[in-house]
């Protein structure tokens, strides 16, 4: 699973949207980094989503949403009306030795939902336009992406049958 280690301060947080990747997600870590990344995947249900490891540091400096899958899309908002706004969350090394068998894609009106587990969220947390919902002991649950409309517009394009 990926875990939250501490809340980090970030100077900057970019947040792409995309025809052929839906999103991306990059702290400003991840340019500093003096040596590459280490990429870590995750897939099921026909998701893919990359994890960029700093191997110096430890920590996650960038999330790729590679592939939706069969996504759902509704118009319903998705966005936690409470949660602990805060800087911007450093991530641990994801691993799941059992495969990521829940890993769920939902565009909402207001947000992308990247669903990593079916646990139940007992915190939101995060600064925006990111937010992560975590279980009691940490781990990340759901990586909550705040968009415009324009935003959606090109991902659901991109995640219509070609």
């Amino acid at each position: 699973m990926l875990k939250l280690h501490n809340a980090a301060p970030v100077i900057e947080l970019h947040v792409d949207f995309d025809y052929y990747v839906p999103v991306t997600i990059t702290w400003d870590s991840y340019y500093k980094a003096a040596v590459p990344p280490i990429p870590i995947v995750a897939t099921g249900n026909d998701v893919l989503v990359e994890f960029s490891q700093d191997p110096e540091a430890g920590s996650i400096t960038q999330i790729t949403l590679v592939s939706a899958g069969k996504a759902d899309a509704d118009n319903l908002s998705a966005l936690p009306s409470l949660y602990v706004p805060g800087d911007a969350v450093r991530l641990d090394t994801y691993s799941d030795k059992n495969g990521c068998l829940s890993l769920h894609v939902t565009a909402h009106s207001d947000c992308i939902d990247i669903r990593l587990s079916d646990q139940v969220v007992s915190s939101w947390t995060g600064s925006w336009p990111v937010i992560f919902g975590c279980s009691r002991i940490g781990e990340v649950l759901h990586i909550l992406v705040a968009w415009d409309e324009e935003g959606r517009k090109t991902v659901l394009e991109g995640l219509q049958p070609r």
